[in-house]
This record gives C-alpha cells, structure tokens and sequence, in this order.
C-alpha cells in the first residue's frame, strides 16, 4: 500500500488519492467533459501505482511525476484523449514556470536561488 510521496522539492510527504482524483476532475472540468469515468480512472490509477510500489520495493517513495504519468496513462486508455492533452499541457506550463530563467525581470532578487553566480 501507498502511504508516502517524494514531492519535486524532495520533501516526502503522506499519499492522498483524493488529490489525484481533484486534479482529475479539474482536468474533466476544463475541458467539460463527462466526469461519470472519473472513479473507475482513479481506482485503476491507485491499482497500478500499488504494481508500481511493490515492483520497486517496500523501501521506495513514489514520486509526484510518477503519479502524474500514471494518470495521463490511463486518461488515455480510457479514451479520454482531450482531458489527456489538458492534463499535459497544464503540467508543461507548470514545467514551464518552475524552470529559473537568470535573464527574467526581477523586482526583488532571491541570492540563495542562483548559488552558481557566487
């Protein structure tokens, strides 16, 4: 069983589901479509990720990108192909935002966030 997540800041936190059925339905929300699937996506998710635990071992944190390739997985085997695309490229334009850009317009500079400039 899932308890434990490894968060991208390396944090690692306890597992809640419930998240990934939340970003599930906003996903289903933005692109109004029928959220009926949205259980039986989820408890397949859950399925799999538990395959995912036990083939790694019990001493393994599953990871947020993880989870996140397990639902754009089964978005698509279950044929939800415009919720997928959603979901992609949500999750690209968060990528897209947590990447450091040096040359971005600062109105207040963070000197621990850029060490390599010392």
């Amino acid at each position: 069983m899932i308890t434990q997540i490894k968060k991208r800041s390396g944090e690692v936190v306890d597992f809640d589901m419930k998240r990934v059925e939340i970003a599930i339905g906003k996903a289903f929300d933005a692109c109004n479509a029928d959220k009926s699937d949205v259980p039986a996506i989820v408890g397949d998710i859950h399925h799999d990720l538990q395959i995912i635990q036990k083939n790694r071992g019990s001493g393994s944190v599953i990871t947020v990108e993880t989870v996140q390739d397990e639902v754009e997985k089964n978005l698509i085997k279950f044929n939800k192909y415009e919720v997928a695309k959603s979901y992609i490229l949500y999750r690209e334009r968060r990528a897209a935002m947590r990447k450091r850009d040096i040359f971005k317009k600062r109105t207040n500079l963070k000197p621990y966030e850029y060490p390599e400039l010392y």
